[in-house]
C-alpha cells in the first residue's frame, strides 16, 4: 500500500508555508499560498496603466527529477530557453473596491483604495498578451466571461499556433490560493496559484489536463515609469476527482512537491 501523510502534518505545513515570507518562498519548490486570503490583489498605485514587459528566463530547475519534469526532451527544450527574452505587455486598471462575489476582504481599507478604488490586473488582457507573444499570435480566443472581470475564474478558447490540424481547446483557470505583502513604499510581493484546466473542443470524452500553477512575484519600484521583479512560476501535479491511478501515484510521489520551476528577471516600462 501507499502511505500518505497525516492531515494535522500537511495542517503544519500549510500553515507554515502561509507564514513564511515571499521573499523566502521564491527560492522553495513547496507551495507558498495554500488558501485564498483575499478576492482580489489591491496593487500598488505605481503598477496602474500599460506597461512593456521584458522577461528573461533566469532559471529552470526539476526538483523531483527529469522524469517528472516531463522527460529529456522536455528538460533540454527548457533547459535552452535559459537566458532567452520574451517582450509582451501588461496592465493593471482601477476598479471600485467592491469587486464581484461581495467585495474584496480587507481590502476597502488599504492604502490602496483611496476614494474606494483599487489598483488589480487586467488579467484577461494579461493572459492573451503572454500567451500570444509565447505561442504565437491569435492563440487565445474569446472568453465568454471576460466582461465579468472575475479574478478568481477565467475561461477562454485556445487556438495553438503550432498545432497543423486546427484543434482548438476550452482553458480553464481558477484561483485557488493568493497572498500579498506590502514591504514598504517600493516594494509589493504577491502570490496567487491557480487551477489549470484544458478541454479539447475536438475530442470532448478525453479526460482534461490539468495542473496547478504557482506565481510569486516581487515587485520593485524602480523610479518614475520604471518597475522591476523577480517572478517564479512552480507547476504542481493537481489533486483531483479526475486523476488517474498514474497521476495518483506521480503525486504521492512527489509529496505535493513542484515538478517544474522556472524563475524570470523582469523588467517594466510604462507605456500609459
Amino acid at each position: 500500500c501507499t502511505s500518505v501523510e497525516a492531515p494535522w502534518a500537511a495542517q503544519a505545513a500549510a500553515e507554515a508555508a502561509r507564514l513564511r515570507p515571499l521573499r523566502e518562498a521564491v527560492t522553495l519548490p513547496d507551495r507558498a499560498c495554500t488558501s485564498v486570503e483575499a478576492l482580489d490583489v489591491p496593487y500598488p498605485a505605481w503598477l496602474a496603466g500599460t506597461w512593456e514587459v521584458s522577461s528573461k528566463t533566469a532559471c529552470v530547475d526539476a526538483p523531483e527529477g527529469v522524469d517528472a519534469f516531463g522527460g529529456e526532451r522536455a528538460w533540454r527544450n527548457a533547459q535552452a530557453d535559459v537566458g532567452n527574452v520574451v517582450a509582451y505587455r501588461s496592465r493593471w486598471v482601477e476598479r471600485t473596491a467592491a469587486l464581484p462575489l461581495g467585495g474584496v476582504a480587507g481590502l476597502a481599507g488599504s492604502d490602496d483604495a483611496a476614494g474606494g478604488r483599487i489598483v488589480v490586473a487586467d488579467r484577461y488582457y494579461n493572459v492573451v498578451s503572454i500567451t500570444d507573444a509565447i505561442m504565437g499570435a491569435g492563440t487565445v480566443g474569446e472568453s465568454p466571461n471576460a466582461a465579468k472581470a472575475d479574478p478568481n475564474y477565467l475561461v477562454f478558447r485556445l487556438f495553438p499556433q503550432q498545432d497543423p490540424s486546427g484543434n482548438s481547446f476550452r482553458a480553464e483557470i481558477k484561483c485557488i490560493g493568493r497572498r500579498f505583502e506590502r514591504v514598504d513604499a517600493d516594494n509589493f510581493h504577491v502570490c496567487e496559484t491557480v487551477r489549470q484546466s484544458i478541454f479539447s473542443e475536438q475530442n470532448p470524452n478525453i479526460a482534461p489536463r490539468v495542473k496547478d500553477v504557482e506565481t510569486i512575484s516581487l515587485y520593485s519600484h524602480a523610479g518614475e515609469g520604471r518597475v522591476t521583479a523577480l517572478q517564479r512560476t512552480a507547476t504542481f501535479y493537481a489533486l483531483t476527482t479526475m486523476m488517474g491511478p498514474m497521476e495518483r501515484e506521480a503525486y504521492l510521489r512527489t509529496r505535493g512537491r513542484a515538478i517544474d520551476v522556472r524563475t524570470y528577471e523582469l523588467e517594466y516600462t510604462k507605456k500609459s
